[in-house]
């Protein structure tokens, strides 16, 4: 623009601005305007360039290439095409020539232009332009150095490059190059790399040094200091000696720098595979997935949990390790916490149902996190299956109902148990009479003929009295009633004793006794009902230890288990009855006795309750639901444990683990 004034005020004429050049030509000014433009178009508009903006710097590089190639045509061909004297005439009695541009700035326009023409769509790979911008730089450089040297271009007797328009072209070059510094050449100069590190470096020196060392070696060469050949010589030792002395500092930076890569490298492997190592060695399962909700990591524990292998499952959707009605709640969280980070489940710990291989389910603990990792967001979940807790907790929560009817029971008994005395002692004095009343009446019959004959009233009164109570059947029958009585009151006492032995802490007695005899006191109480419904017994615990136990209470726990099973047995209405197994063996340190029928078995939801106390699926009045809960006292007061499996419809088996004692295993 300063040029273009010069020409307008007239004052071109009388040289540069700069002392001891020439001016500039004034369409080679205007050449720049048109480049210049162009360049801050494709700068204001970044990575993206509106359409308009777009045209206007297609136009205006169009149009810098155009000139400078019809200027290089006038001198190819010798012909005048008139722009030239466009804008300023020549000087007066001077050719047209003398407002013409010189050939390479002709040539630099056509390069500056073809390269912001390649440069307007951002699509395209900018190592074709900045290569070009590169060459224009080299001769935009010859004619600065000519100058510096004093020397006229090597162009013939065509006019040379004017100083003003070499360094703006210098100027205009480094615009282009900077236009998208993170591509291409660019981006390796201004990268941290190594290459980028040397290449600022080594650029300067290798651009600056030659100017300057041959500046010096023509200046020594004009005062005479040495001729030409020494001349050369020196000029070329002085190259090589600095250029060793940047290509060793440089060396030794990238040397240091490597040596601390490397140590960093290495610190970030050993940090890595510990924690991979740490991973690998935790008990709890870890899966990470990214932000579309595919694992990307999976670990042995997970492994283990899942039943997957992690070959299996890397890549795959989280969805194939939950139950598919799951699956949609899982996607909207996952779209949900990537697009506004909203967490529902993340940051928390809470218990999810899984899915493993098999397609079983089972309860887990997961305390979900999220980070960002490179910009997008992973999610890593810490998996514990919690299946043998939730066993333990409902074994804790039914020992702890057992305990609380326990102390009920106790109360319950305590109170049962003095009338019960009461009931149990007038019974004993009643039997004890009824044999001296029995005796009476013996004495009484053999003086029954007398007593008409004394007193006809009275024995009247008596025979009526006799036939009104039936005393014949009293008479044989009042022994029987007192037994059954007896019996009766028997069976609720030792019903009180089983309550109280229930609710007490302290060890049973213990003796040791065989499976075979316990097996037998137990169905002795249920044979007779077992024949008649038709039930088949088999037993099985042929090489089974001896136990020592508690032996009414073990008999209790298989009488309560017999009994069990033959009701299931019944409730099924088959007429032809049914079948009961009882099997022994040991198994490890314990004793394991199965109980097992073909009877109508336990609904899936009604199995968590058959031992809660008052659990019972029968009509009111048929069963008070503490059967199995006694039974399992009795057990878990042995140290054992009991287990039920059942299937609706094909029967149920109940199997006592107990403990084996040196005695036992004897």
């Amino acid at each position: 623009m300063t040029a273009l004034t010069r020409w307008l005020v007239g004052t071109a004429g009388l040289g540069s601005m700069l002392p001891g050049t020439a001016s500039m030509k004034p369409n080679t000014a205007l050449t720049f305007v048109l480049a210049g433009t162009s360049v801050c178009l494709a700068a204001s508009g970044g990575a993206v360039m509106s359409r308009r903006a777009r045209r206007v710097m297609e136009a205006c590089a169009g149009a810098a290439a155009l000139m400078g190639f019809l200027t290089l045509l006038e001198y190819v061909s010798g012909w005048d095409l008139g722009i030239d004297e466009l804008l300023f005439h020549a000087v007066p009695g001077g050719p047209a020539s003398s407002v013409r541009m010189a050939p390479t700035t002709a040539l630099n326009f056509v390069l500056v232009g073809i390269a912001l023409l390649w440069q307007a769509d951002g699509r395209r790979d900018p190592r074709p332009a900045q290569a070009v911008a590169l060459a224009a730089t080299l001769v935009s450089l010859l004619a600065v150095i000519g100058y510096v040297y004093e020397t006229r271009a090597i162009s013939g007797s065509h006019p040379r490059m004017v100083l003003p328009t070499g360094l703006a072209f210098c100027v205009l070059c480094v615009g282009i190059l900077l236009l998208r510094p993170d591509q291409g050449f660019m981006a390796v100069v201004g990268s941290d790399s190594a290459g980028g590190v040397m290449a600022r470096r080594v650029l300067p020196v290798a651009v600056a040094a030659p100017v300057v060392l041959g500046w010096l070696r023509l200046a020594g060469q004009h005062a005479g200091f040495y001729e030409t050949e020494r001349g050369l010589s020196m000029f070329a030792i002085c190259n090589i000696a600095l250029l060793v002395a940047v290509v060793a500092w440089t060396a030794r930076s990238l040397h240091r720098a490597d040596r601390d890569r490397r140590r960093v490298e290495e610190a970030l492997t050993a940090s890595e595979r510990r924690a991979r190592q740490l991973t690998e060695a935790s008990l709890d399962g870890i899966v990470v997935a990214d932000d579309e909700g595919r694992i990307i990591l999976f670990n042995p524990a997970a492994e283990r949990t899942f039943g997957y292998t992690a070959a299996e499952v890397l890549g795959e959707a989280l969805t194939c390790l939950m139950p598919a009605e799951f699956h949609e709640r899982h996607r909207a969280g996952v779209r949900r916490f990537v697009e506004t980070r909203e967490a529902r489940l993340v940051g928390r710990t809470v218990q999810v149902a899984g899915r493993r291989k098999d397609g079983t389910q089972f309860p887990l603990e997961l305390a979900l996190g999220a980070l960002e990792v490179g910009g997008r967001v992973q999610f890593i979940g810490t998996i514990r299956d919690v299946s043998e807790r939730d066993h333990m907790r409902a074994a804790m929560i039914q020992s702890e109902k057992l305990a609380s009817i326990g102390l009920l029971t106790a109360g319950v008994a305590h109170e049962i148990n003095n009338p019960l005395a009461y009931v149990a002692n007038n019974l004993a004095v009643l039997e004890r009479d009824t044999h001296g009343v029995m005796a009476v009446l013996d004495a009484y019959e053999g003086a029954c003929e007398r007593l008409a004959a004394a007193d006809p009233a009275t024995a009247a009164r008596v025979r009526k009295l006799a036939e009104e109570i039936d005393l014949p059947y009293v008479r044989r029958n009042l022994d029987r009633l007192l037994g059954r009585t007896r019996e009766g009151v028997e069976r609720v006492t030792r019903l009180v004793q089983a309550m109280r032995g229930m609710a007490r802490s302290g060890p049973p007695q213990m003796e040791t006794i065989g499976i075979t005899d316990l097996v037998d006191m137990s169905l002795e109480m249920v044979r007779s009902r077992l024949q008649r419904r038709g039930i088949t017994v088999d037993c099985d615990y042929t090489g089974a230890p001896k136990l020592r136990c508690a032996t009414s209470q073990v008999s209790q726990v298989l009488l309560n288990l017999l009994v069990n099973a033959l009701q299931a047995i019944e409730a099924t209405g088959r007429p032809e009855g049914g079948r009961i197994r009882i099997a022994s063996r040991a198994v490890g340190r314990e004793i394991l006795i199965e109980v097992a029928d073909n009877g109508c078995g336990i609904p899936p939801q009604d199995l968590p309750h058959v031992f809660d106390p008052f659990f019972t699926t029968k009509a009111v009045g048929d069963g008070t639901g503490l059967g199995l809960s006694i039974t399992h006292g009795i057990v878990a007061g042995h140290g054992g444990r009991l287990e039920v499996s059942s299937e609706p419809g094909k029967g149920s088996c109940f199997r006592v683990f107990l403990p084996l004692s040196s005695g036992g295993a004897s």
